[in-house]
């Protein structure tokens, strides 16, 4: 058995992981949206070694309240045609519920895998990160994002559909506690700049109450590469 088989056999796993994680129930619904803002930066060292710059903003009670930020640097390796590796260190700044800011540093270490079906891009990235949290108790975190999009492209900016779906794992609570559902579009709008905007249906554990709160997001990212 080949990697490139190996690869798409772990794809496919994952997927059959995914479809079970979205059949848990939602017991309460919100109707808050919320707005992410993305900016991407990836300059690359070698053919297969790069540097990625990245930062989010949020804003949450229907837009109207700013309260996060992150910047993060990674570095990324391409082990294989189908495989990335890599290293990141994110740094967050949340306004909590009692209105102060607080800081959290995350480290945390990933593996990407791609493969294509029938023309249908699949990928599938796995995280685990170390939330190091002021004034909290330090977890860790598994996270993994699938990611599908059909072999359509339309207009000479190469507009595509896609929908994924991102899952979080809390290793010391030994619990699922959150998902986010994710339709959108994504576009090449010249060689080196990309743009992508989504909507996503975000669901998060609330242990005091044992429901899942879910809430709504709209999303834009801007992407260049050098």
């Amino acid at each position: 058995m080949t990697l490139k088989i190996k690869g798409k056999i772990g794809i496919l796993w994952l997927t059959v992981l995914m479809m079970g994680i979205l059949s848990c129930d939602v017991s309460y619904a919100s109707d808050d949206w919320g707005f992410w803002q993305d900016a991407n930066v990836s300059v690359p060292i070698t053919d297969d070694l790069k540097i990625k710059l990245n930062q989010e903003a949020k804003f949450r009670d229907n837009f109207s309240e700013y309260f996060y930020i992150h910047g993060d640097v990674k570095i990324m390796y391409r082990l294989f045609p189908w495989m990335d590796v890599g290293a990141s260190f994110r740094h967050i700044e949340e306004k909590g519920t009692s209105g102060d800011w607080e800081n959290e540093e995350r480290p945390y270490v990933e593996m990407a895998l791609k493969t294509e079906l029938s023309g249908f891009k699949i990928s599938t990235r796995a995280r685990l990160e170390r939330r190091i949290r002021t004034n909290k108790s330090d977890r860790w975190r598994f996270r993994n994002k699938l990611t599908v999009t059909p072999p359509v492209k339309w207009t000479p900016f190469e507009i595509q559909p896609y929908i994924a779906d991102e899952i979080f794992f809390t290793i010391e609570d030994n619990r699922f506690d959150q998902n986010r559902i994710y339709a959108g579009i994504k576009s090449k709008l010249t060689e080196t700049l990309s743009a992508k905007f989504y909507y996503m249906w975000k669901l998060n554990y609330q242990s005091s109450t044992s429901i899942w709160r879910a809430s709504n997001v709209l999303g834009g990212a801007v992407s260049m590469k050098f």
